[in-house]
């Protein structure tokens, strides 16, 4: 199997997107903003994962500095969205009405070569985060390297990360414990 290198936007999706849970200011959707290296000047198109095909929901320019903006954005309590650069170049994310969200990574690489999917959650709620909560998922380069060689070994596999939701003041609201599937996009089962 050629080798292949774990550079997906597709894992920071996941993994690197900030969430904010409260009121947005803007109006009754979710916002999401961004940076993406290797996109200047890119239309990067973000569409609603609706029934069998996706339906298109707005488009955005990137500047200069990679960065872009939807806002407002009209969300049920959960809905499955995709940011695109192309139809072979995307990254799936997950949001309802109030999270605004921080989005990061390579334009070049949204999900060439691996499928990340939320498979599980888990939320243990510690007290009632009374305004604005903020989770971070993050994921070491050590990590990713691990994530990539198993993939690249077994085709597919689950991995679960931890975090925790924090309150305005640093005080911890929630833990979160994550599973996400990841798989070569080119494995087949033998």
């Amino acid at each position: 199997m050629k080798k292949v290198f774990l550079k997906s936007l597709a894992v920071a999706a996941s993994l690197v997107v900030l969430a904010s849970c409260g009121n947005s200011k803007k109006g009754n959707g979710f916002e999401l903003k961004g940076t993406l290296t290797n996109a200047s000047g890119e239309k990067l198109v973000l569409e609603q994962m609706a029934g069998n095909s996706p339906v298109f929901i707005d488009s955005a320019i990137v500047n200069e500095k990679g960065e872009f903006e939807f806002t407002n954005v009209k969300a049920t309590p959960l809905d499955f969205f995709r940011i695109k650069t192309s139809e072979a170049n995307f990254a799936i994310i997950v949001a309802d009405s109030t999270h605004k969200m921080v989005f990061t990574g390579d334009a070049k690489n949204l999900g060439k070569d691996y499928i990340v999917w939320d498979k599980a959650a888990c939320i243990k709620f510690k007290k009632p985060g009374l305004k604005t909560v903020s989770a971070t998922f993050e994921i070491s380069k050590e990590k990713i390297a691990e994530i990539k060689s198993y993939v690249d070994s077994n085709g597919k596999g689950d991995f679960t990360f931890f975090t925790t939701v924090n309150g305005e003041n640093g005080e911890i609201v929630a833990e979160v414990e994550k599973v996400l599937y990841v798989r070569y996009k080119h494995f087949k089962k033998e």
